[in-house]
Order: C-alpha cells, then structure tokens, then sequence
C-alpha cells in the first residue's frame, strides 16, 4: 500500500517525471501537427493543449530540484497514514459484507 520507502518515493517521482515529459513530448507533437495542417483541431482543443503543455512544463520544473530528507520523511509518514486508512476501510467493508 503506497510508497512507503525512501527508494520507493523516490522511483514514483522518478517514474512521474518520465511520464510529465512524454505528456509534454506528445502536445507538442500535437500542436506541431496542427501547426503544419497534418490534423486540425478546434480552437478549444488547442487552448486546452496548449495550457496542459503549460501546465505540465511547469510541474517538470518543479521536480527538478531533488527533494530534501524533510520531504521524503513527510511523504513517506503521509503514505503509511494513507495505507492505515485503506486497511481500516476495508477492514470494515469485510465487517459489513460478514453481517449481510
């Protein structure tokens, strides 16, 4: 249940970054496509590219920098809350399920 380890947060932001950078690679693409008439796309549709291309470069920004032992140790105590939850509920979804 979620990452609970210095290495596992770390592969997750690792992991996430790659994919902010494909989701970047792939508006790009898309926009450039449009730009030169290969597929058309309505002005919504660009503007909602364009500001998710934005978007995403913005948060690829913010994970450049690595996170400081503070901020490992707040998501990894983040995470172990999240799972104790996750077992409480389904804990009591067994309950509920037995009594039925």
């Amino acid at each position: 249940f979620g990452d609970t380890t210095r290495e596992q947060i770390l592969e997750t932001r690792e992991r996430r970054r790659k994919q902010l950078k494909n989701m970047v690679l792939d508006a790009r693409k898309k926009l450039a496509d449009h730009a030169a008439g290969e597929i058309t796309l309505t002005p919504e549709k660009k503007k909602a590219l364009e500001d998710q291309m934005d978007i995403f470069q913005r948060k690829l920004n913010t994970m450049k920098d690595e996170l400081e032992d503070w901020e490992i140790e707040r998501l990894i105590a983040r995470e172990s809350d999240r799972a104790e939850l996750r077992r409480q509920r389904s804990a009591a979804s067994r309950r509920i399920s037995d009594e039925i």
